[in-house]
């Protein structure tokens, strides 16, 4: 394509109001949508271990325990963009419900956050593009649908009833009675012989679509006290407030996610590090992976995937017993994601980016597709990181704009990777680990 027939690619890339496609930083609300900009090419063989996990515990061969694994790489290497590909990719899929935290909390009750947390997932978009009900409305209904397959004379008794909880329009009191009328059949199925009928019973108040109750449910889910008439409201159950209530609730919702669809408990846990400068942080992040160990072999069907600063993680290691460390760095092994791609995987993250900058502007994407970015600009743009790699990009776009024209990329003053570690926010928060 002649130099001359970019114009409207170059008014495009430096127009005020273009495409916001160059922020490399993914936060925790990114997670629970697909990502535009994801490039597989990038952190393949992560990517390709979480697939092979996938596939072994979905497998007739499926191990015995969850398995956890390890991302470690420096910040900016795309630990959490690689979180939020595997959870589109185990939604996209159908092959299991994915639940993502952060270490950013000192409680004193890591199962109680880790549940809480894959509640509060649970209550977003299945899959934006493919499945818009909430996590937990849709294993609402796979469980519900057991109602209406179990035996001839229950079938279309059971089909009847959960259609008249389906239009909500019942009394509350016959919302009790109807729901009182399913679980126990549900329970009659051998696969379903191991799930608690409460937490049977609550999942079939989402039926109704009444946001009171779904309310409530979410709140019994996290094994939070409800008020008395908050019980009634829901047929009498009993709050769950003792100690070990959320570590039964986890173990609860991964069996009944395997038995129900025969999908996977996926637990994402970003920014491991965090745990560094708080109070107490030897023994907090001990009970962290204490709590994460437990889950792992308390549901079979669970992949547990934690992300952390390599740096961090050495001194984090030396914390725990052998055995906790054979549970993180064996089967799988940890990936080091490598912090800078190579010039053909740079190429592939700027054209996906810049493709939906031109799309917006109601152009086709530019042969090449980097384009503004040539091949020299590309050879000297691969010593960056990604996220300084597109730092970069924002800034030579945002000068074009304030010039109102095209302007020669600023390649000298990009910002090199010399390989030191960032300076922390604390002077020394690893000082906390070793008291």
């Amino acid at each position: 394509m002649p130099q001359d027939s970019f114009t409207d690619y170059d008014r495009a890339f430096r127009a005020p109001g273009a495409a916001a496609v160059f922020y490399g930083v993914a936060g925790g609300h990114h997670i629970y949508k697909p990502d535009p900009f994801d490039v597989p090419a990038v952190h393949c063989e992560a990517r390709r271990c979480f697939d092979r996990l996938v596939a072994r515990h979905t497998g007739p061969g499926a191990p015995g325990t969850g398995s956890i694994f390890l991302l470690k790489g420096r910040a900016g290497s795309g630990k959490t963009h690689l979180l939020r590909a595997f959870r589109d990719r185990v939604h996209r899929d159908e092959t299991g419900y994915v639940g993502y935290l952060q270490l950013t909390s000192e409680t004193h009750n890591y199962h109680r956050y880790i549940l809480s947390a894959l509640v509060e997932h649970l209550q977003h978009p299945y899959h934006g593009e493919l499945d818009t009900r909430s996590g937990l409305r849709r294993l609402s209904d796979a469980m519900a649908e057991a109602s209406t397959t179990m035996g001839r004379r229950f079938r279309n008794t059971g089909r009847a009833a959960l259609e008249t909880l389906q239009e909500g329009s019942l009394p509350q009191q016959m919302i009790v009675r109807v729901v009182e009328m399913l679980a126990p059949h549900i329970l009659q199925e051998p696969r379903y012989s191991a799930v608690d009928i409460d937490l049977v019973r609550v999942l079939l108040y989402l039926q109704t679509g009444n946001p009171r109750l779904e309310n409530l449910v979410k709140k019994y889910l996290r094994a939070e006290r409800l008020a008395p008439q908050d019980e009634e409201a829901l047929g009498n159950i009993c709050s769950l407030t003792d100690e070990a209530a959320p570590a039964r609730m986890l173990a609860q919702l991964g069996h009944l996610m395997w038995q129900t669809q025969h999908e996977l408990l996926v637990i994402e846990v970003d920014q491991v590090e965090n745990i560094a400068s708080m109070d107490n942080a030897r023994e907090r992040f001990q009970r962290a992976v204490n709590a994460l160990t437990s889950l792992a072999n308390d549901v079979p069907s669970s992949i547990i995937v934690l992300a952390c600063l390599e740096d961090y993680y050495i001194n984090l290691r030396d914390l725990l017993l052998g055995s906790a460390i054979d549970r993180l760095e064996q089967d799988p092994e940890p990936i080091l994601l490598s912090a800078r791609p190579g010039t053909r995987q740079l190429a592939a993250i700027l054209a996906r980016r810049l493709a939906h900058l031109y799309a917006a502007a109601g152009l086709a994407a530019p042969d090449p597709g980097t384009y503004p970015f040539d091949a020299e600009a590309l050879g000297r743009l691969a010593g960056l990181t990604i996220r300084d790699v597109l730092a970069f990009a924002r800034k030579w776009q945002q000068q074009c704009a304030e010039a109102g024209r095209m302007l020669p990329p600023p390649l000298a003053d990009a910002p090199r990777d010399t390989g030191a570690t960032p300076e922390p926010r604390n002077p020394d928060p690893l000082d906390a680990l070793r008291r």
